[in-house]
């Protein structure tokens, strides 16, 4: 055994040493320079190398063995490992993701050292990181009851998870990240599955994922390591994320006659909902909320009547003609005019005073565009908007299900 193991350690610098089931594994295991001790392929604890050092000169010895498997097999840790139980050795292609264990939520003392993290990997992180900037500037927990989701690993990961991702509580929402280029699929899997109260076999909205974890989603569904049960995905969102970074974007200063600005308000809901086609996700008493405590713009359209039959008698209607307002996720939604009022500059007054509501918080100012709405592409590009990356929003569902068959729970939730 002492032959094989020193054999690995030369053709494997970076391995993870596991211990059969039956065996013992102590609750402190040990963990240096890339080499993990686990049980059931899952992280037992962790020895730094400081600790190490310290123990080597409590035994006597001047300093540790160079290599961390000459150590395990000069016995210099062998209060803490019973070498006769080790059943093999097996190489580690990422260290960091090895070393994964269970998902843990994140604390509130945590949200900007993650959101920092996550600023690393943009565009394709722009769903975690724009929940944890709402939730850091516009106190989100009170609209919604997210919790952020990271490994408990000793090594950094990528992977992070929000839960829920849309106030509709009949369906499970969550927006993932991870860098599909660094982290072992394996590792990934067994972290998700540890994610807490989660079914993947029920159905599951996923909002918010860029292609390379779509794709990765996508066939861990379909291999069963996932989940056994069959599941489909329906598209709702093939687009594109676009972000304004330039800081020299133009104030809307000339205002059209017989219109005013100011907020969305609760009693915009039905206007809004009428022309909301994918408004399954959020409730009504979700949206409202978003729109009482987010940043929202509302153009609304001014006539004077008269009343009575009298001249000094009068009252002035304001009708909802253009509006927009931030999603959970802190992207700009639904930029939209009436019909009856485009062609005169009311979405572009709209788009423009949200980017300003938007910097005077210091947040990013980002959009998810449908890649096969052209109309929208231009206008975007057309406000100085570029596009960073492609993302899908997704469906999850068991197969032989579609969203007719849960249409009429999640549209009518209040």
């Amino acid at each position: 055994m002492r032959l094989i193991l020193q054999d690995a350690s030369s053709r494997f610098p970076s391995s993870r040493v596991l211990f059969p089931e039956t065996s013992r594994v102590p609750s402190v295991a040990f963990y240096t320079q890339g080499v993990q001790i686990a049980r059931d392929g899952g992280y037992c604890g962790c020895l730094t190398k400081d600790k190490l050092s310290q123990c080597a000169l409590r035994s006597g010895q001047t300093r540790p063995p160079q290599h961390p498997i000459l150590a395990l097999l000069s016995g210099y840790p062998a209060r803490l490992v019973d070498k006769t139980n080790i059943a093999r050795v097996i190489p580690l292609h990422n260290s960091a993701a090895g070393a994964m264990g269970v998902l843990r939520r994140v604390s509130g003392e945590e949200l900007e050292a993650l959101r920092d993290k996550m600023t690393r990997y943009l565009p394709y992180s722009a769903g975690i990181h724009g929940f944890i900037e709402m939730m850091l500037k516009c106190q989100l927990q009170q609209i919604l009851d997210v919790k952020v989701y990271i490994p408990d690993a000793p090594e950094p990961s990528s992977l992070a998870l929000v839960t829920p991702s849309c106030s509709q509580p009949n369906i499970q929402s969550v927006t993932i990240f991870w860098d599909t280029e660094k982290e072992d699929d394996e590792d990934v899997v067994r972290m998700l599955r540890t994610l807490p109260h989660w079914d993947w076999s029920a159905p599951t909205y996923f909002k918010f994922s860029p292609t390379a974890v779509y794709n990765k989603l996508q066939q861990y569904m379909a291999d069963g390591r996932l989940t056994t049960a069959q599941m489909c995905c329906h598209k709702i969102i093939d687009g594109h994320l676009f972000s304004l970074d330039n800081p020299d974007v133009p104030h809307f200063n000339r205002f059209p006659e017989r219109f005013s600005i100011d907020s969305l308000q609760p009693e915009d809901i039905p206007t809004i909902v009428s022309r909301w086609k994918s408004r399954w996700h959020e409730t009504q008493a979700g949206l409202e909320s978003l729109m009482a405590k987010l940043p929202s713009v509302a153009i609304r359209s001014r006539q004077t009547s008269v009343n009575d039959d009298s001249a000094s008698k009068q009252s002035t209607e304001r009708t909802l003609v253009a509006y927009s307002y931030l999603y959970h996720i802190g992207m700009l939604a639904n930029i939209f005019t009436m019909p009856e009022h485009r062609r005169r500059g009311l979405g572009r007054a709209v788009a423009l005073t949200m980017v300003e509501k938007l910097r005077q918080k210091k947040l990013p100012v980002r959009s998810v565009v449908d890649g096969s709405n052209g109309v929208s592409i231009r206008y975007h590009e057309n406000l100085g908007f570029r596009k960073q990356c492609d993302v899908k929003i997704f469906l999850m569902l068991p197969v032989g299900k579609t969203m007719e068959d849960y249409k009429n729970v999640l549209l009518f939730s209040k």
